[in-house]
């Protein structure tokens, strides 16, 4: 690989580009609509790291003020100050903003890669992978925690815990069902279309064929939310309600339940442990006869698209092949006629010159 193609190349790869290449295609044709929904991603997904961080430092300037202020004669003043961890970390969060719209900014202004962009890209990336860094570690830390807290006092971390495994493995099992759907469709897919090769088409070369083959079979799966970042995204779609389920659970503990109240505890564990049971047989069940009747509606469905495609090229094959014999044609018979002219004009200028010699004898 040449430097120049390596430099383009590197240009061209930024983080929201790898994003677009992985949710679908970056270089392809997008309406506004579509185009504003996938901006607000990219904006979304550059500022998601840092709402670990802000949502901890609330917490943590909460409890700080409140035990450095206890005793203070001018609490409420004292209560207006932030902490220098606060400060740091909102400098941080700012800066990570800025760059982060900055380096958004200049890949849709397709700026040339040059040193001050690649200044931004690497500022941005530092910032994305401290960010990124602090989420694992906070993350981490809330899991240790919580599992500890399962040590000392059972009844009250255990609806906690139960939900936090119950959210992961529902998540867990839901991707693999939707990836085990989406493998056997897509070998359904490939076997059926294989088949009717030699139907689907009688005059397109090969190559053509399988282009098209494999870009219908690719679009079909993506309009059936079978791509892997539309089954990743419903798989974490999925874990989010379970989670909003286990929320107000936990609002209704701490509504209801007294926290020394052993039977109140053991109710809970109880009922979050029931509730993830119940959502972990619906990620795993599966009906074989549903996944057949999909599977077949879904070849049938991408058989009739790629046969209507291929009957698209095959009439405009036609078109232009009528069209170039047309003008084959017209241009042969331009060319018949201009002999014409021709042998017309040497006959006439022969007839012309033995006239003169006539005349002159």
């Amino acid at each position: 690989m040449s430097a120049e193609a390596k430099h383009n190349m590197i240009a061209m790869t930024s983080f929201f580009y790898m994003y677009e290449d992985f949710t679908g295609d970056p270089e392809e044709m997008r309406s506004v609509q579509t185009q504003m929904s996938v901006t607000l991603q990219e904006v979304a997904l550059s500022f998601a790291p840092t709402a670990v961080p802000l949502y901890v430092l609330g917490l943590f300037n909460a409890a700080f003020m409140a035990d450095k202020c206890e005793f203070r004669p001018d609490q409420c003043a004292c209560l207006t100050e932030t902490p220098l961890v606060g400060v740091a970390l909102n400098v941080l969060v700012v800066v990570h903003w800025c760059l982060s719209t900055a380096e958004l900014g200049l890949y849709y202004l397709k700026i040339p890669y040059t040193r001050p962009r690649r200044l931004v890209r690497l500022l941005f990336y530092v910032s994305l992978g401290i960010f990124v860094w602090l989420d694992a570690t906070i993350l981490a830390l809330l899991s240790a925690w919580t599992f500890l807290g399962l040590n000392i006092n059972p009844l009250r971390a255990g609806p906690y815990v139960i939900s936090t495994i119950g959210v992961c493995l529902y998540v867990a099992f839901t991707l693999g069902k939707k990836m085990v759907f989406q493998t056997r469709v897509e070998k359904a897919l490939v076997k059926g279309v294989e088949q009717r090769r030699a139907v689907l088409a009688q005059e397109l070369p090969e190559a053509v064929l399988d282009m098209m083959m494999s870009k219908n079979i690719d679009r079909a799966l993506k309009a059936n939310g079978l791509s892997f970042p539309s089954i990743l995204g419903a798989s974490l779609l999925a874990g989010l309600l379970l989670l909003v389920v286990d929320l107000f659970l936990f609002f209704g503990f701490e509504a209801f339940s007294p926290d020394e109240d052993p039977a109140a505890g053991t109710l809970n564990t109880l009922l979050c442990f029931t509730i993830a049971i119940v959502f972990l047989q619906i990620g795993r069940a599966m009906d074989a006869n549903e996944m057949r009747e999909s599977v077949e509606r879904l070849e049938q469905d991408v058989i009739m698209d790629i046969q209507d495609t291929i009957d698209t090229v095959q009439k405009q094959v036609s078109q232009a092949s009528a069209f170039l014999s047309k003008m084959r044609s017209e241009g042969q018979r331009q060319l018949d006629d201009s002999d014409d002219d021709s042998a017309s004009a040497s006959a006439s200028t022969t007839s012309f010159s033995s006239s003169e010699e006539d005349d002159e004898s």
